[in-house]
C-alpha cells in the first residue's frame, strides 16, 4: 500500500531509489500490443500508470520483461526467455545492468546482452 508520508509526498521516502521491474506474459504475439494490432495499445502504455506511481515514490522505472504469445512457445524459447530473466535479475543485483538503456527500452528483454555493463 503507498500510503501518503511513507512512500510519497512530503517525508514519504520508504521506496525512494528502489527499483520497480514487471515480469508480464502475454498469450498474444507482440503485434497484438501495437496500436494497430487487437490489444490497441503496447505493455508499456498499459503500464502507464504504474509507472508514473514509481516516479512518485521516487522509484527507478524499468521497462518491462515481457515473454509474448507463450500460449504457443516451444520449450526452447521459454527455456530462453527464463534464462534472459535470470540474466537481468543477476545484472540487477550485481549492478551491471544498464538501468539508464533498460529504462527506455519498450521491453527489456529485446536484447538483454546490449544491457550488461562488462566489468
Amino acid at each position: 500500500m503507498l500510503v501518503h508520508g511513507w512512500a510519497c509526498q512530503r517525508d514519504g521516502t520508504a521506496l525512494h531509489g528502489k527499483r520497480w521491474l514487471h515480469a508480464v506474459s502475454t498469450g498474444g504475439g507482440e503485434q497484438a500490443y501495437q496500436h494497430d494490432g487487437n490489444n490497441r495499445f503496447t505493455i508499456r502504455e498499459l503500464l502507464a500508470p504504474l509507472e508514473q506511481t514509481a516516479r512518485l515514490c521516487g522509484m527507478r522505472w524499468l521497462a518491462p520483461f515481457v515473454v509474448h504469445g507463450t500460449h504457443v512457445l516451444v520449450d526452447d524459447a521459454l527455456v530462453e526467455a527464463a534464462h534472459d530473466h535470470a540474466r537481468v535479475l543477476t545484472a540487477l543485483r550485481d549492478g551491471v545492468l544498464d538501468e539508464d538503456a533498460a529504462a527506455e527500452l519498450p521491453r527489456l528483454n529485446a536484447n538483454v546482452a546490449a544491457l550488461l555493463r562488462q566489468v
